[in-house]
Parts: structure tokens; C-alpha cells; sequence
């Protein structure tokens, strides 16, 4: 069972959507250029209950899109497992044999996940959810400083350049 089943927007999933609101305004001043979220630990788990539960809610009146999520460190699939986003249902789970479907596409294009595998709190996710693209990233960090680690290794924003530049010649999709 879900811890919250309140599906109106508290402080920081208000506080995102205001930036997000920002963002499909420059977005649109600027003939359309992607929107594009990259998210580190916890906010895995803002962005997804973005994508899953509040900008479906919205998308009709305003039409936000995430074309390009990149998820680093995060407990996506483990919050998933435990059931305790918006819209989580039993009805996927290891015990069904079904993954979660992909988040609406008119709310998110291509997901990537990205975890290490000396971050003990990043979690892959491509056996909990559809068209997830996941990918080890090997940081060469110790325990206590993998987590963070993504972050200031010049390898993985050319890695991130790359996935990005490979989504959207596939249309925001993998």
C-alpha cells in the first residue's frame, strides 16, 4: 500500500512545476527546444510522480513535456518496488511478471537511468519498468563518494551529451 494517496501537489512537487511552467515557456520563446531534466538521488522520485501523476493532470491546459529525463543515482525502482508512488498499482510487480509501463508519452520522451555500481543507493531499473534505457556508469569512486560522483566526472556529461543526442535522433525515444 501507498504511504500517500493525496494526488494534489505538495511544496517541492508545487515548487517543480513552477519551474517546469518556466521552462515550457522559454521552451516555446525558443522554437521548441527540449526540455530536458536531469535528476540526482531523490529527485528520481520528484520527477517521476512529475511524469507519472501531476503534469497528466496538466498536460491538456499546458502542455509540459520532458523530452529527455536522465535519472543519476536513484531510487526509482526501489521506491516502485515498495509501492509508494502516486501512482503505483499491485498490478505490476515481480509476483504479476509485469513491468510498469513507461510514463505517458505526451508527458515524457526517453528516460535514462544511470547508476554505479560502488553507489549503494542507486539502483538499476530496467527490470521494474518498459522502455527504461539503464546503464552502469563505473565512477572509479570509493563507497562514500560514488553517490555524488556522477556529478563532477567530465566522462559522464560527454556520456550524457551522447544519450541525448542519440534520443533525439530517435525523436525522444530509444
Amino acid at each position: 500500500t501507498r504511504l500517500n494517496t493525496d494526488k494534489t501537489p505538495g511544496v517541492i512537487p508545487q515548487t517543480i512545476l513552477s519551474d517546469l511552467r518556466k521552462a515550457r515557456k522559454l521552451q516555446l520563446e525558443r522554437n521548441g527546444e527540449p526540455l530536458i531534466a536531469l535528476t540526482h538521488s531523490m529527485g528520481g522520485q520528484i520527477i517521476y510522480d512529475m511524469v507519472t501523476t501531476f503534469l497528466p493532470a496538466i498536460y491538456q491546459a499546458e502542455g509540459i513535456r520532458v523530452d529527455f529525463w536522465c535519472a543519476t543515482a536513484s531510487q526509482v525502482a526501489l521506491f516502485e518496488e515498495m509501492k509508494l508512488f502516486l501512482c503505483s498499482s499491485n498490478e505490476y510487480s515481480s509476483a504479476s511478471g509485469r513491468k510498469v509501463p513507461h510514463p505517458p508519452l505526451e508527458t515524457l520522451g526517453a528516460w535514462w537511468n544511470v547508476w554505479d555500481p560502488a553507489d549503494f543507493i542507486s539502483f538499476t531499473a530496467k527490470d521494474i519498468f518498459e522502455d527504461v534505457r539503464d546503464e552502469c556508469y563505473k565512477s572509479g569512486l570509493s563507497l562514500l563518494s560514488a553517490h555524488g560522483g556522477y556529478l563532477k566526472r567530465p566522462s559522464f556529461y560527454r556520456l550524457l551529451a551522447k544519450r541525448i543526442e542519440e534520443s533525439s535522433i530517435k525523436g525522444w525515444k530509444w
